[in-house]
């Protein structure tokens, strides 16, 4: 993917569209890339479970290189949310090379 490419998802992470946000870490899961890393972070502010888990999945898919999000995915472990819990245990769990 290209710089700019990856620009405009990371920037799609904060538009106001929920729609655009939640596909947007969709799409930067399947194409991982270390400077989404703080984007993805940020991500964890909002109060959408939808997006916190897809977030989360594309820390994980970006794996050891994302792990400054273990603070913030070991939080998001602890969410009521089964979603959110499972998808942030799952990145742990790729982030740690388990």
């Amino acid at each position: 993917m290209s710089k700019e490419e990856l620009n405009k998802y990371i920037a799609l992470l904060k538009d106001d569209d929920p729609s655009a946000r939640y596909w947007a870490a969709l799409y930067l899961e399947g194409a991982p890339d270390k400077a989404a890393v703080p984007a993805l972070i940020d991500v964890f502010s909002s109060e959408d479970a939808e997006l916190k888990g897809a977030a989360a999945k594309a820390l994980g898919s970006i794996g050891p290189d994302a792990r400054d999000a273990v603070p913030i995915l070991a939080e998001a472990a602890k969410s009521k949310d089964a979603w959110v819990s499972k998808c942030a245990e799952y990145a742990l769990g790729k982030i740690k090379g388990r």
